[in-house]
């Protein structure tokens, strides 16, 4: 999916395919953030096609499906032991998606977000 596979017409979204096209050729993470529905991931799976990451893994993340405990392992992984029912070392989404990771995050999940661990 590119940017040229997305339909809309308002002012709003065209500002919105911009800035996927001004995002995706540079190498950092992108946070991107809003309401339940309004498309986040369609968003970063647009910025990911575009980007030279193209031909590397997608990793989608839905935070609100998530209970806010276990963000932090959904993320970053965990030991063995290191939870209730962890028996075997699993990794996290960080490094599924090969080190980097387009994360569409609801509003719910900001706060933990901004914490130390990010």
């Amino acid at each position: 999916m590119t940017t040229l596979d997305l339909i809309g017409s308002s002012p709003k979204f065209r500002a919105v395919l911009t800035e996927v096209e001004r995002v995706a050729p540079v190498d950092f993470a992108v946070l991107i953030q809003g309401e339940t529905g309004t498309g986040k991931e369609v968003i970063a799976r647009a910025i990911h096609e575009a980007s030279p990451r193209r031909n590397k893994r997608f990793v989608a993340l839905n935070c609100a499906a998530i209970p806010s405990e276990l963000v932090e392992s959904e993320l970053f992984g965990h030991e063995r032991g290191a939870l209730t029912g962890a028996c075997t070392q699993t990794k996290g989404r960080f490094q599924m998606a090969d080190g980097r990771m387009n994360s569409a995050m609801p509003p719910r999940c900001k706060k933990w977000a901004l914490s130390e661990n990010l």
